[in-house]
């Protein structure tokens, strides 16, 4: 009795030992089918996201080439006819908004610019995606809108200028919304995470913006700057992560997941779905049961019919868990807003969803008499071959027409009878837009080329007509200075053969003094006029603003004191500019000596030399309080041979060189004047360039006017 009780304690044992490894090894296969299942979910989860990134992936890029959006850029100013055109766009392409932004990143136009929370005028130059674009490169940021908060995938491209400079961004916001209520309506547990392994797409809301793993500090502050989950902060789940063989673990509510994962090709994004542990645990106590029953079967002969009763309700529960999958996966298929067709083994479409049965026009009634079919029939050209990109096609209807698709080929199963998903999705909204901006731009071209051609016209015109004017005035100008000295040396010429004629000596002497300096006052204009109208050697290096302020200083230093002139240099910083040297001395001396006869009658004579830079170009403004200058005379103050001092003081050609010589430099000058109050002369020339743009020390040119 006692052996007997022994051999049973044992039998026992060894039954629960067996019942236990049962349930082990059944839990092990149990998960390895759904990571299999997840496995293929995911990938079709994947391809419908894809698919809807696809559609508007190369849309930024293709909105870059409408010349409108560069002029806007040019003009960097605000325009809401472009954002008219933008709201077009955007319904057209069924994005939810598109918006241009200038190179510091306020938003120029958008085709929200209606709206209260419009883009219009704002920054987003914090944003990963604009310094994205303004690195030349493609962004995609999933972030939530700080100015609407709604949440969407925005996609970036660069705005090019005529060289390699980089105008603007065009940004189009995506809203993948629609893809995330697909998820909801298969009853799958999907989540989408993005950088940083913050969850932002999910079929359970709760989890949107929190962590599969702790947030640090620095990405903490990283995400507070660029606000891409909004201001609230970030909080992490409990996760266990995935080991060796072995899926990640959730735990969500006092409920255990499993946690199956994938990188979403081409995007930095992993697709995550979820199965419940305590259904995985079920099953395997099932399993377990059921074969704790087959042993108990085989010692206990009498309990052969309860055993199979059992094992049959555990093979109908796994047989309806497997339905349950399939069905989950017919789902999808079905309300996925892309065309997708099963191939099989011979890469014949065997199924197809309601979408693909739509795009090509298919007879639902007779679509079995036509599968298997050969995917040739449906789009041309046609590659069988594996691939992460998506490929362009025509399709084929059964009424005859076509239209442009993407399609992309991948595998869904593996093994001897081997199942493949083809993913097909029509563009011909993307098509129009893309052919309505080619056309625009075409138009644009014609006009801006005959607006071109009527501009030059009549500049060939004025500038004839101008040339005339100059050459009439000129002649006029040289006729009149060098007459009147000619006059008066012809007259003192036959004043001084008088004196000499009455003997007197003294007279005569005076007189020929006087012609002297007639002399002199010809050969000065003559010199003039051979500066104004010479060929000139340029050479243009680098020049300091401040030691040529100071030249001109010394130069003028004498008549400064003897006019008792306050005068003042600031320059704030080193300030070089390209010149050439002598020239640039030349200008500020004559700007200098002008200033200084303005001056000459005014109680608190006052001069204020100024330089700065402005961007990549220096000025220098030469400020006094003379008497000032009425409108007409600063109309004509730099013509040749034009003053504004009296007494025959001045030929007019001081500011005329001044000009000529500044234009030499790439330069400029231009004045603002008050009667009473002075006047300020500004000169404008280009700033030294950086080191990486120099190409040497100095270059030399020859200028002739």
């Amino acid at each position: 009795m006692k052996k007997h009780h022994v051999l049973r304690s044992v039998l026992i044992l060894l039954l629960l030992i067996a019942t236990l490894v049962t349930f082990y090894i059944a839990r092990r296969l149990i998960i390895n089918n759904y990571e299999q299942e997840s496995s293929q979910l995911l990938g079709v989860y994947q391809s419908g996201l894809l698919t809807t990134v696809e559609k508007f992936e190369y849309f930024p890029a293709i909105l870059t080439f409408d010349p409108r959006f560069n002029l806007l850029l040019k003009n960097n100013q605000i325009d809401q006819d472009i954002s008219s055109l933008l709201e077009k766009y955007n319904l057209s392409a069924g994005s939810d908004e598109i918006f241009i932004m200038n190179a510091e990143g306020i938003t120029l136009a958008s085709s929200n610019y209606q709206d209260a929370t419009s883009f219009v005028g704002r920054s987003y130059a914090f944003r990963p995606y604009f310094a994205d674009a303004m690195r030349g490169k493609t962004g995609f940021y999933y972030a939530v809108g700080v100015t609407t908060g709604k949440a969407g995938l925005f996609i970036s491209a660069p705005i090019w200028g005529n060289g390699n400079e980089i105008l603007g961004v065009a940004v189009v916001k995506v809203d993948l919304t629609p893809l995330q209520q697909s998820w909801i309506a298969s009853r799958d547990n999907v989540w989408l995470s993005g950088p940083n392994d913050i969850i932002f797409l999910s079929s359970d809301p709760g989890v949107i913006y929190r962590s599969l793993v702790p947030i640090s500090d620095t990405i903490a502050r990283e995400l507070s700057i660029t606000k891409q989950y909004g201001n609230g902060p970030v909080t992490s789940l409990s996760v266990q992560p995935a080991a060796a063989r072995t899926p990640g673990q959730v735990t969500l509510e006092d409920h255990e997941y499993l946690l199956f994962s994938q990188p979403v090709k081409r995007l930095p994004w992993d697709i995550h779905r979820l199965v419940s542990l305590q259904d995985i645990n079920n099953l395997a106590v099932v399993a377990a049961v059921v074969a704790f029953g087959t042993l108990l079967l085989a010692v206990f002969i009498a309990l052969y019919y309860r055993e199979i009763l059992r094992k049959r309700q555990a093979e109908l529960a796994l047989l309806k868990l497997t339905e349950e999958s399939e069905a989950h996966q017919r789902s999808i298929i079905e309300n996925t807003n892309a065309g997708l067709m099963t191939l099989n083994e011979r890469l014949e479409i065997t199924e197809v969803n309601p979408k693909a049965i739509e795009l090509f026009g298919m007879d639902q009634e007779h679509l079995h008499d036509i599968l298997p079919l050969n995917p040739e029939r449906l789009l041309q050209p046609w590659f069988s071959q594996i691939t992460e990109e998506s490929l362009e096609a025509r399709g084929s209807r059964n009424d005859g027409t076509d239209f442009p698709l993407l399609y992309s080929l991948s595998m869904i199963k593996t093994g001897p009878a081997r199942e493949y998903l083809l993913s097909v999705h029509d563009v011909s909204e993307l098509k129009a837009a893309e052919a309505e901006l080619v056309k625009a731009n075409e138009e644009l071209e014609a006009r801006v080329e005959q607006r071109s051609e009527e501009l030059r016209v009549m500049q060939e015109a004025l500038m004839q007509e101008r040339k005339l004017s100059a050459m009439g005035r000129m002649s006029a100008a040289i006729a009149h200075e060098l007459n009147q000295p000619l006059t008066a040396l012809s007259s003192y010429v036959a004043t001084g053969r008088l004196y000499l004629a009455e003997g007197k000596p003294e007279k005569s002497e005076e007189t020929f003094d006087k012609m002297e300096g007639l002399v002199h006052r010809i050969a000065r204009i003559s010199s003039q006029l051979k500066t104004f109208a010479a060929i000139r050697r340029l050479t243009l290096q680098e020049v300091s603003l401040e030691a040529a302020m100071r030249y001109a200083m010394e130069v003028m230093e004498h008549r400064i004191r003897d006019l008792q002139v306050d005068t003042e240099v600031v320059i704030n910083k080193p300030v070089t500019v390209i010149a050439d040297q002598n020239m640039l001395e030349q200008v500020l001396v004559n700007l200098l000596d002008n200033a200084l006869d303005a001056v000459k009658d005014v109680d608190s004579p006052k001069i204020v030399l100024n330089a700065m830079s402005v961007v990549d170009k220096a000025w220098v403004k030469v400020r006094d309080n003379g008497s000032g200058m009425n409108q007409d005379q600063m109309d004509h103050l730099f013509d040749p041979f034009y003053t504004t001092k009296t007494g025959g003081k001045g030929l007019g050609l001081g500011l005329a060189i001044s000009y000529s010589l500044l234009q030499d430099m790439q330069g400029t000058i231009s004045v603002s004047s008050t009667e009473g109050e002075g006047s300020e002369f500004t000169l404008i020339l280009p700033l030294k360039k950086n080191v990486s743009e120099e190409s040497g020390e100095g270059s030399s040119m020859t200028v002739s006017e």
